[in-house]
């Protein structure tokens, strides 16, 4: 498993020199993974399967928007859910400040059992609708990235996802290959990465940019 975990991450393009990353890596996956198990016992989370197809799939696309994250320092992962992107992105970049958002309480508390299990620093689980918390002036035009993934159509998602971001900052969704993006407002269309899995889910990566005020 731990072959497999260092493998996965590697791919994905996580430079990992040292066997203290490694050794971090590992670590805090095999976490995630032993949380996700006990607690999707309880409560709805992710559709049942192995740690294997956990890796090969949830960790894989989540993994994938590393392509969209450059200059980063505070990241808003919006509809958290079981923690995909965002707790892999975590994983990856310990030090970057992650706000999780999750309207459902019960997720939301996952989320919060999961980070302190562990045991990572500057991040922020918050139970609460997007709209209403973009509400606050503390959570507006505050993050460089913000992360969506299968939680609202695209539109929705520049939508929600404008107001926390700073002039310049970036909207990542996950879409179709196909999917069209024209005549998209109040962002402009950046740049796209495609992806082929393991499993042959074809997918691509939409990078959207805020426009200058």
């Amino acid at each position: 498993m731990e072959e497999k975990i260092l493998k996965i991450f590697e791919e994905a393009g996580l430079a990992l020199t040292e066997e203290k990353t490694k050794s971090f890596v590992v670590e805090k996956t095999l976490i995630f993974l032993k949380e996700l198990d006990k607690w999707s016992a309880r409560i709805s989370l992710i559709s049942k399967g192995d740690q294997g197809h956990i890796l090969e799939r949830h960790f894989v696309e989540s993994l994938q928007y590393l392509k969209g994250i450059k200059n980063t320092n505070q990241l808003i992962d919006i509809g958290s859910g079981a923690g995909f992107p965002g707790v892999p992105l975590k994983i990856c970049f310990p030090e970057m400040k992650i706000v999780f958002v999750e309207s459902q309480r019960k997720r939301a508390g996952f989320l919060g059992s999961l980070l302190r299990t562990m045991n990572l620093q500057r991040y922020e689980v918050i139970n609460e609708r997007a709209e209403e918390l973009s509400a606050k002036k503390e959570y507006q035009q505050a993050f460089d990235v913000a992360t969506f993934r299968s939680v609202a159509s695209l539109e929705e998602c520049l939508s929600l996802g404008a107001p926390f971001l700073k002039n310049e900052g970036h909207i990542l969704v996950k879409k179709e290959p196909d999917f069209n993006s024209q005549g998209l407002d109040p962002m402009f269309f950046s740049e796209e990465f495609y992806f082929d899995a393991n499993d042959h889910r074809k997918s691509k990566l939409m990078v959207f940019q805020k426009r200058s005020t």
